[in-house]
């Protein structure tokens, strides 16, 4: 995860229809349970639970791209 766009859309991802600010972007549950504030009820998604997520959308975001026959460079400036 790259960005903070990045973790947010894994957190939202993981994490559907709840409620969260983050202070900062974490790389490590330590990081998380400092970082982030909860306030929907139930726990929280793992750090792993979340990063996991990152790592499908991204082998989504591959897949499709191939499959389109373009670049991450082609496609942002489709975008833009």
């Amino acid at each position: 995860m790259n960005t903070p766009q990045d973790f947010a859309m894994a957190l939202m991802k993981t994490a559907p229809n709840k409620e969260w600010a983050l202070n900062e972007v974490p790389t490590n549950q330590n990081e998380l349970d400092k970082n982030l504030v909860w306030i929907s009820e139930g726990n929280p998604p793992s750090f792993a639970e979340i990063e996991n997520c990152w790592k499908a959308i991204s082998t989504d975001k591959a897949a499709l791209l191939a499959k389109l026959g373009i670049t991450a460079d082609e496609a942002k400036l489709l975008l833009s």
